[in-house]
């Protein structure tokens, strides 16, 4: 614990170098350290040594074989390197260890939507919300999803589910209020543009969005 603390102290002061020495002393009194070994998987990471990162991760599981972050953080690794089938290969692993685990589920779908796996993308940003139900992102996800199927309706009711747990999130009734005002529904439309700017009077994207549709309806005046 002294090494692992000494570690964070150094890491703190971006002394990355005694950090990385620190946790190594650590696990060299306890090789299943698994506490050191994900610091350091970490800051190899933020330093650019994604192999020496990996390396540490895969210890881990071998340390813990049901450790689903570890898993995660492989997924996000492969992920970055575009090794897609690694990371759903890793991100499954992760869910299916810890079924609640929303941002592996959303990491999951959104790769899956990338190879047009549609369903499965829907199944697991569903499955992110019922893991998280203010994981905003999720939701975002699911809408372009949904818009990215030709589903305009499903897209908006996502939208409205995040509207009522992000009660003063200007950019989500603006989204909101665009959809409908593609989808031709410009009453509805102007509803949510309007409140959007009720909660940032300054948001210019509301004004321009809300301007747009009153002028397709003829409305130039208030």
């Amino acid at each position: 614990n002294a090494y692992i603390n000494r570690g964070f102290i150094y890491a703190s002061v971006r002394q990355v170098d005694l950090a990385i020495e620190a946790w190594q002393e650590a696990i060299k009194l306890d090789s299943k350290n698994i506490k050191a070994r994900e610091n350091l998987a970490r800051i190899y990471l933020t330093i650019g040594k994604e192999g020496a990162s990996v390396k540490e991760w895969n210890k881990i599981i071998e340390i813990d074989s049901k450790y689903a972050f570890a898993h995660y953080n492989l997924g996000l690794i492969e992920g970055g390197r575009r090794n897609v089938d690694k990371a759903i290969g890793h991100y499954n692993k992760s869910v299916a260890l810890e079924p609640k685990f929303a941002a592996a589920h959303n990491n999951l779908a959104f790769l899956y939507s990338i190879n047009k796996n549609f369903k499965k993308a829907e199944k697991h940003y569903l499955l992110a919300i019922e893991g998280n139900k203010k994981y905003s992102k999720a939701y975002t996800n699911l809408a372009a999803l949904y818009d990215q199927m030709k589903k305009p309706e499903k897209s908006v009711l996502q939208l409205k589910k995040l509207a009522i747990e992000t009660p003063k999130d200007p950019v989500v009734r603006n989204n909101i209020g665009f959809l409908l005002s593609q989808s031709g529904k410009l009453d509805e439309a102007i509803k949510w543009y309007r409140e959007s700017i009720k909660i940032w009077d300054k948001y210019p994207n509301a004004y321009y969005n809300l301007a747009e549709a009153l002028e397709k309806k003829g409305k130039h005046a208030e």
